[in-house]
């Protein structure tokens, strides 16, 4: 799904070709921290049976506003959680629709879909009966993540600068198919002969002086390397690739 997304966006950002000149984009970006900042329950596995134990790696959410000619920018929101349910993304572009003038339809929202992130409202709560404090915590962290979305979306909107944009795709190997078809029924495992798409796709953003401003890639892995026994908040392998690449 990441992989198809990420496609959609550039194709939506209608990139011509990649000698465009620096003036025809302007591009801006900008983050903020939503790493819990106490234990809360984590999403993606219905096995867990109380809240989080630490943190291993940090939470962003970010955005990156890419402008061309005179039309409105179309802006890329992606975060380490689990998915963005309707109720969060539609909140968010209603406010910054009144605030920036921004069409929904410029709005793209991609979560990483790490399975150690937290519990968020209106987003597969079901899995869980959440009560009191579990759920407040819950509520609080939904809220403060939607605020966190709209600011960072401003944020680069008003930020944006010329800029040069290039796609190019490479290979990753570790995803692998994980129906496996036994007598008995459909199970998880490794398929080696399932289907798989170990295509990565990249954006590579420059400045006017070519300097990298900012990079996107895509994926067709789920971030579930580290299992439904545990319980430190993480951005699984999503997370420390993004981790990897701005360090480098």
């Amino acid at each position: 799904m990441r992989l198809l997304l990420v496609i959609w966006f550039l194709v939506g950002v209608g990139i011509a070709s990649p000698s465009a000149e620096a003036e025809e984009f302007t591009v801006g970006m900008a983050r903020a921290d939503i790493t819990p900042r106490q234990p809360i329950w984590m999403s993606g596995y219905a096995s867990r049976n109380h809240p989080s134990e630490g943190v291993d790696h940090p939470l962003s959410v970010k955005a990156l506003a890419i402008g061309y000619g005179d039309s409105p920018p179309v802006v890329l929101v992606t975060a380490d959680i689990i998915g963005f349910s309707s109720a969060i993304s539609d909140a968010v572009a209603e406010r910054v629709g009144k605030e920036l003038g921004l069409p929904r339809s410029h709005l793209m929202f991609a979560a990483s879909h790490t399975h150690t992130g937290p519990v968020l409202l209106s987003n597969l709560l079901g899995m869980f009966e959440l009560e009191g404090k579990d759920l407040e915590t819950v509520r609080n962290f939904t809220e403060d993540l939607k605020a966190k979305c709209v600011s960072v979306i401003t944020e680069a909107v008003r930020r944006r600068q010329p800029a040069r944009l290039a796609l190019g795709y490479g290979t990753a190997s570790f995803a692998v198919n994980r129906r496996v078809f036994r007598p008995g029924g459909v199970g998880f495992g490794v398929n080696p002969t399932g289907p798989v798409d170990h295509t990565v796709p990249v954006l590579r953003i420059d400045d006017a002086d070519g300097k990298v401003r900012a990079i996107v890639f895509g994926y067709a892995c789920h971030c579930t390397t580290l299992g439904g026994n545990y319980y430190r908040i993480s951005g699984d392998w999503a997370g420390f690739a993004q981790d990897f690449l701005e360090r480098c």
